[in-house]
Formats: structure tokens, C-alpha cells, sequence
């Protein structure tokens, strides 16, 4: 939630996707910028690995 809070990743309602496929039942989140993609990498990288 920090990373949303700080306005590193945005969060997208599931509803803004197409129509013609099932909405995923997760949050979406998306890096804003270059920076942003990098930290969430770096996030993911030390999730997957522990």
C-alpha cells in the first residue's frame, strides 16, 4: 500500500478493462514512471526469491 500511498504504482479499477474478457480478481498496479518500474522489480525480486 506504501508504494500506492507515495504514488509510485497506480491502482486501476478492474472495471476500466474490456468487456469481453473476465475481470482478473486481483488489483492492477502500474508503475507511473522508469523509476517506479524499477523499484517495483526490485520489490518482486526480493518477493520471489525469499
Amino acid at each position: 500500500n506504501s508504494l500506492v500511498d507515495y504514488n509510485f504504482l497506480h491502482c486501476r479499477p478492474t472495471t476500466l478493462f474490456s468487456n469481453d474478457i473476465d475481470p482478473p480478481d486481483k488489483m492492477i498496479l502500474t508503475a507511473m514512471n522508469q523509476p517506479s518500474v524499477r523499484a517495483m522489480e526490485q520489490v518482486l525480486s526480493e518477493v520471489t526469491i525469499a
